[in-house]
């Protein structure tokens, strides 16, 4: 595994001078990632990006989609899972990667596939993948702060796998958020809303006592002592987030954060 610092400092490496040659061909090639994530703002649009359903999710919602999340909530249903699989579904959605639609092609023997994975610079993947999905926690305005998080995982780990990613977030994504953050991989993504009882105030909890709470908190000096969006992500983050209905097929997950740097090329499946 090659590691740069935050310097940006060339690598340093022993051995055959075919390897010595890779390690200039990934020095060079990462630092150009860099400039650009640094350098490049603005989202990249791309005509290749389409959304659709999910296999298997419904398809047609009424047009008031408030109304409809109401009346979901306050019906009676079997099991806590389909309740929020029907309360989401409007806001779930998923794109194909051109990388799962060539190596599907590929796996089929269509030669034509990997010609146009070479075209386009997809590193066709060279083995099976674990059932993992790189899973992020994120709100609309930190597109910006994410697109570059993306860019360096992209470039040091999954260009090589290509694992899918799952977005969530309590509010709609907006059609820039998604479009902009699934032209920037080959791989597949999923956005999807985060239900209710997921992201709420548990019936539990005296909510007056709990205001009175976190305002001491605040008061103190305490670090988002005073923040009830702060102990939603905190709850969800605890385990609600393996009962998401779009993660009910996943067994692994690597969480990423917007605004993280990764500084070393990781070349293995961990």
């Amino acid at each position: 595994v090659i590691c740069r610092s935050a310097l940006n400092e060339r690598p340093q490496r022993v051995g055959s001078e075919q390897s010595v040659l890779e390690d200039e061909y990934l020095w060079k090639h990462t630092s150009r990632i860099d400039k650009e994530a640094e350098n490049d703002t603005e989202p990249r649009w791309s005509a290749n990006v389409t959304l659709g359903r999910l296999p298997g999710w419904p398809t047609e919602f009424p047009s008031d989609l408030d109304a409809y999340r109401t009346r979901v909530m306050s019906s009676p249903w079997i099991n806590a899972t389909e309740k929020h699989q029907a309360e989401i579904a409007p806001w779930v959605w998923h794109h194909r990667g051109q990388a799962d639609n060539l190596q599907s092609q590929i796996d089929s023997g269509s030669r034509e596939a990997l010609t146009e994975m070479a075209r386009l610079g997809i590193v066709p993947r060279a083995s099976s993948l674990a059932n993992a999905a790189f899973v992020v926690l994120i709100r609309n305005r930190e597109l910006h702060a994410f697109l570059a998080t993306m860019r360096q995982l992209e470039d040091r780990f999954n260009r090589r796998f290509h694992y899918p990613y799952v977005f969530l977030n309590d509010e709609p994504f907006t059609d820039e958020f998604m479009h902009a953050v699934a032209a920037n991989t080959h791989s597949n993504v999923t956005f999807a809303r985060i239900p209710h009882d997921h992201w709420s105030v548990p019936e539990f909890v005296n909510e007056e006592q709990a205001h009175r709470a976190r305002e001491q908190m605040a008061a103190r000096g305490v670090v988002y002592g005073g923040s009830l969006s702060y102990r939603h992500m905190c709850r969800f983050n605890s385990g609600f987030f393996y009962k998401h209905p779009v993660l009910q097929n996943v067994d692994w997950y690597w969480r990423v954060e917007p605004g993280v740097d990764f500084y070393c090329d990781l070349d293995y499946d961990p």
